[in-house]
This record gives C-alpha cells, sequence and structure tokens, in this order.
C-alpha cells in the first residue's frame, strides 16, 4: 500500500494554537499522567 504525503494548511491562529496544546501536553499535562500512573502502580 503506497503511502501519500498529506499537507495540511492551518491558519497562524491554528497554528498557534496548536504549538500552545504541544506545550501543554509535552509539560503540565505529562506530569498530571505520570503522577496518576504512578500512584495506580503503589496501589498495585
Amino acid at each position: 500500500m503506497a503511502q501519500e504525503d498529506q499537507v495540511f494548511l492551518l491558519t497562524q491562529e491554528a497554528y498557534d494554537k496548536m504549538q500552545e496544546e504541544l506545550k501543554w501536553r509535552e509539560g503540565e499535562y505529562r506530569d498530571e499522567i505520570i503522577a496518576k500512573v504512578s500512584a495506580a502502580r503503589a496501589e498495585g
């Protein structure tokens, strides 16, 4: 099966919003997930 390159056109506003979400997911959100997983592991 051939893979096709996909091009997505974004406004600057949409791009900025996606960049902001990425920073949140890589930072604060990731820390929350790590804490939840650690708590679950501690409970067994």
